[in-house]
């Protein structure tokens, strides 16, 4: 097989087409060895760019995990204080309810006692004509009363008295 295969290049170094020189290898390439070392030393260099970037992204998630923690325990402390604002506020509504409740309460004792004052009141301007003369009635049955028992004459006598 390899007699075969050096007869057919010879046939075609000897048939190349018109324009085409002999085949040398280049001289400033270093040939497959040359492109090994290049493969490696690309190989190395995207390793080393891939550790960097591995780093670099290592540490902005540091950052962030950092960042982020940081945000969570203000957030935590942010939501005690808004709890107990909270619990606060509902002791004071639930204060304010029981005054509230109080209030009403008395509002409505003082609504029935003023309702009751004026029925007494109505009643006291609505019999006080009456009233006034049963007074004055009695005022001057006193006052008769009390010249009978000072040794005073009757009404009657005192008129009797005017007339002479």
């Amino acid at each position: 097989d390899k007699k075969e295969e050096e007869k057919e290049e010879e046939v075609e170094l000897e048939n190349k087409p018109a324009g085409f020189s002999d085949y040398k290898q280049n001289s400033a390439s270093k040939g497959v060895m040359g492109m090994l070392e290049l493969v490696i030393k690309d190989a190395e260099d995207s390793e080393k760019e891939a550790i960097k970037d591995e780093n670099d992204s290592q540490k902005e998630y540091e950052k962030i995990v950092k960042q982020t923690a940081e945000n969570i325990g203000a957030k935590k402390k942010e939501v005690s204080g808004l709890k107990a604002t909270l619990s606060k506020a509902e002791g004071e509504l639930a204060d304010a309810k029981t005054e509230k409740g109080n209030a009403e309460k008395l509002l409505a004792n003082l609504k029935a006692e003023a309702q009751t004052l004026t029925a007494k009141c109505d009643f006291l301007l609505k019999n006080f004509e009456g009233r006034q003369e049963a007074f004055d009635d009695e005022v001057g049955a006193l006052t008769e009363a009390k010249g009978i028992l000072s040794g005073l004459s009757t009404p009657g006598a005192e008129e009797e008295e005017k007339k002479e």
